[in-house]
């Protein structure tokens, strides 16, 4: 089973303690550059963090399961707000919209397939 999945699974099993859980998720993935050399990284990060805020937030909703497409949509104005920074940061302009949002559900499932990649409990698991 793949993080994520584990991830809503054990979040629908405790339901009421998410609000607990959110902010914790929130404060060790999305913390803030402390140099410019760090921008990507701390994009990176706060990409993470809005994955998993996806699938918290899913897990708090009793009998409604969200398709992997209608959980990206979730997420997609949230990371374009964390790029658009990060791009002019680097003195790049987005001309293409069009293209820059594709850009960016490329991104969301990369981070999905990565974290989907990991087992909850790295530490049961043979590293690769």
């Amino acid at each position: 089973m793949g993080f994520l999945k584990a991830l809503g699974k054990a979040l629908k099993i405790v339901g009421g303690i998410v609000g607990l859980i959110n902010p914790m998720v929130s404060s060790i993935v999305t913390s803030t550059p402390s140099t410019q050399d760090d921008t990507i990284w701390g994009a990176f990060q706060k990409i993470l963090g809005v994955v998993m805020r996806v699938e918290i937030a899913v897990a708090q909703l009793v009998d409604v399961t969200l398709t992997g497409a209608q959980k990206l949509a979730m997420a997609v104005p949230e990371v374009i707000q964390i790029l658009i920074p990060v791009l002019k940061k680097l003195g790049l302009k987005i001309v293409d919209q069009v293209k820059f949002k594709a850009g960016v559900e490329q991104v969301i499932s990369g981070v999905v397939a990565i974290l989907n990649s990991c087992h909850e409990d790295g530490a049961k698991v043979k590293e690769v």
